[in-house]
């Protein structure tokens, strides 16, 4: 229904002053009758939601497969090397990717994608998925990691090692972070400590 509504618009109006701004997980393929009804407008901005990669992508992903999920984002990188595109990644900090950011910023690099210069996106203040809820000893070794890792300078690891500093850590939301994983777990038959050995460890997880 959407994209009907794009193509009436288009037949209506002079849609080539219009710029289209999408938020995308990497899962769907841009088709060619889509792309032509995309150039119609002035720009469009692919802003794509993704925290990590291979097995870990799947666990924060339910049901989406890396390989696939890569191949669409190599594919919509590819478009942006049109000047009617603006791509880039827009991955969400969380306590499930903190400590395999260097990792993740491989992949990134090794694939020519791109992400803000000034990377600003992090989990909810309120939520115990939030880096700045763990306790101070665990952001030690996680503020290691990621300063000891070749990415240190990298506007991005400046950002969130920023931002990791605040203290909202509480007893409260210690206790409802390992009751939401646990649970997650039973509900998926999923397992946080087989995917995130590391971060499990700093956790105390079970």
């Amino acid at each position: 229904e959407h994209f009907e509504f794009l193509e009436r618009l288009s037949k209506s109006y002079d849609v080539s002053k219009i710029v289209l701004w999408y938020s995308t997980n990497g899962t769907y393929h841009i088709t060619e009758d889509l792309r032509i009804l995309f150039e119609k407008f002035k720009l469009v901005k692919l802003s794509i939601s993704i925290d990590d990669i291979g097995n870990r992508f799947e666990y924060q992903r339910k049901n989406a497969a890396w390989t696939d999920t890569s191949h669409v984002i190599t594919s919509l990188f590819d478009l942006g090397k049109s000047e009617k595109y603006s791509v880039q990644l827009d991955p969400t900090v969380s306590i499930f990717n903190v400590y395999y950011l260097n990792e993740f910023l491989d992949e990134i690099y090794k694939n020519n994608w791109a992400i803000p210069e000034y990377h600003n996106h992090f989990v909810n203040s309120v939520s115990p998925y939030n880096i700045r809820t763990l306790k101070k000893e665990q952001k030690l070794i996680i503020k290691d990691k990621l300063l000891l890792g070749k990415y240190k300078d990298d506007s991005f690891i400046k950002n969130v090692l920023k931002f990791i500093e605040e203290d909202y850590w509480s007893e409260a939301q210690e206790q409802r972070r390992k009751f939401l994983l646990t649970n997650l777990d039973k509900l998926r038959n999923e397992s946080f400590k087989l995917t995130f050995p590391e971060m499990a460890e700093i956790l105390g997880h079970e």
